[in-house]
């Protein structure tokens, strides 16, 4: 899991507010899944090369050294732990929305299924993770970030006939879309369907979207 700007630092304990930490401690720590929630350092800043308007304007700090030490710890607990390669799952929030479609970038055949949340992605490159599962949600109130980011980089995934790619936005939900994600079932159990054995293979299914408020969500 990688997580928001605001759980960056150095104090360990910030990982645990936010997002999937909270909704593991709401279910008294019983989850069927081995979560490794790395501590983003530094925020970084956006290089120039990245202002232009069909990439992400975040301030990136899921990158370079921060991403490398992540996939570490990632490729750590697989070895430490009883966990099925088969079965890698990615998501995060915020920055780390942002984050996740960076890590799908830089290692397309890691993660069976992926879940951004308010985040957004470089839409011409869309076509270099059409093969993986992934189920984006935002608030469509969020003055954080636009949901307009989440929405582009959807529409580029329809376009380039994304193996499943799903859109959830929140009606009325501000910059914290996350309790909704993580709240239920419904994305772990969708995540499980998935293998990464599988990335590739499959046949691209029509778009699932869920966005009442977005005029010109591709059907």
């Amino acid at each position: 899991m990688a997580g928001g700007a605001g759980e960056s630092g150095t104090d360990g304990d910030k990982v645990l507010i936010q997002g999937l930490p909270k909704e593991i401690t709401k279910r008294g720590g019983k989850f069927d899944f081995i979560v490794v929630m790395p501590q983003c350092i530094s925020l970084g800043a956006v290089p120039k090369d990245e202002k232009a308007p069909d990439k992400p304007r975040h301030k990136g700090g899921w990158r370079d050294a921060e991403e490398q030490l992540a996939m570490d710890a990632f490729k750590a607990a697989l070895k430490e732990y009883s966990c099925d390669p088969d079965r890698a799952y990615l998501t995060g929030l915020s920055m780390g929305g942002y984050g996740t479609f960076m890590f799908m970038l830089n290692y397309p055949n890691m993660f069976a299924a992926t879940a951004p949340i308010c985040g957004g992605g470089v839409v011409t490159r869309a076509g270099d993770i059409a093969h993986i599962p992934t189920w984006v949600w935002h608030g469509d109130s969020d003055k954080t970030v636009p949901p307009d980011n989440s929405r582009r980089m959807v529409a580029a995934l329809v376009k380039a006939r994304a193996a499943e790619v799903r859109y959830t936005e929140v009606v009325g939900v501000g910059h914290n879309s996350w309790d909704n994600t993580y709240t239920g079932d419904q994305v772990f159990t969708w995540f499980l369907a998935h293998k990464v054995s599988d990335l590739g293979k499959a046949k691209p299914v029509n778009p699932v979207i869920d966005a009442p408020s977005w005029a010109d969500a591709p059907k």
